[in-house]
């Protein structure tokens, strides 16, 4: 099995981004769109999308989806 990172929705390749629709199909909150409208409206300067897609023969297995996250405000939560 192999992980390979994107940075975007836009980049993944055809095969991933199928996956990817297939898994919108079935529901919205694990569809681009969703995950999309979660970046625009939370993401902090600094923040970046990050698409870690593992595959197995060739094929897309598993999509995690996260927000890598530069810094923290003053204030919130964090990772300590």
């Amino acid at each position: 099995m192999a992980v390979q990172v994107y940075p975007s929705f836009e980049s993944l390749p055809g095969a991933v981004a199928a996956f990817v629709d297939e898994a919108g199909r079935r529901s919205f909150f694990d569809s681009a769109a969703w995950f999309r409208t979660l970046f625009e409206t939370t993401a902090l300067p600094g923040d970046e999308p990050r698409i870690y897609v593992a595959d197995k023969g060739g094929r897309p297995a598993a999509v995690l989806v996260i927000m890598s996250t530069c810094c923290f405000p003053e204030g919130s939560a964090s990772a300590t």
